[in-house]
């Protein structure tokens, strides 16, 4: 009898077992949640980063295109304004404005820009879409040949908004 006694003390009883239970689902559960909400997390960083390199190509796109000016047709200088006239390198006058996305009703902006070749006519070939996705932008003229930019852009849920200084370049009038 003793025997049968000391056997049955070394098993668990049904307390013990469900609140081990009970832990370990606790621990499990608490364990899941954080994986899903680091995973969730990480999703949304991935994408955030994504529009951010797209904001940032944008921003090197533009200013690769300012670098072509040589002189600052308007804003006056010590003003700001959405669209931005420059004469550039090859002397002809180059235009950047924002117009409505042509492709979706609800979508920002577009940046585009006309270069008017001295025609007398308006060339269709002559105008580029730079690039989409763009909520707001600004041009100040700091000096005859300086230019900061204010470029915000958005993808819906997040905004980027970048503030750069361009140089045009002092190399006067090409036509001779």
């Amino acid at each position: 009898m003793k025997n049968l006694k000391n056997q049955f003390r070394m098993a668990f009883t049904f307390i013990e077992v469900l609140t081990v239970a009970t832990i370990l689902a606790l621990v499990i559960g608490m364990g899941f949640i954080h994986y899903r909400s680091t995973a969730s997390s990480g999703a949304n960083m991935a994408v955030q980063i994504g529009f951010r390199m797209v904001a940032r190509q944008a921003t090197d796109l533009l200013s690769d295109c300012l670098l072509d000016g040589t002189e600052i047709i308007q804003p006056m200088v010590g003003a700001s304004s959405a669209f931005f006239t420059m004469k550039n390198v090859r002397n002809q006058i180059q235009l950047f404005y924002l117009r409505k996305s042509k492709t979706e009703a609800n979508a920002p902006n577009e940046l585009v820009t006309y270069v008017d070749r001295f025609t007398g006519i308006y060339q269709q070939n002559d105008q580029q879409v730079l690039f989409g996705k763009v909520k707001d932008i600004f041009f100040t003229s700091t000096s005859p040949g300086m230019v900061v930019v204010h470029l915000t852009m958005t993808d819906g849920k997040t905004e980027v908004s970048s503030l750069f200084q361009v140089p045009l370049k002092n190399i006067g009038s090409t036509d001779e």
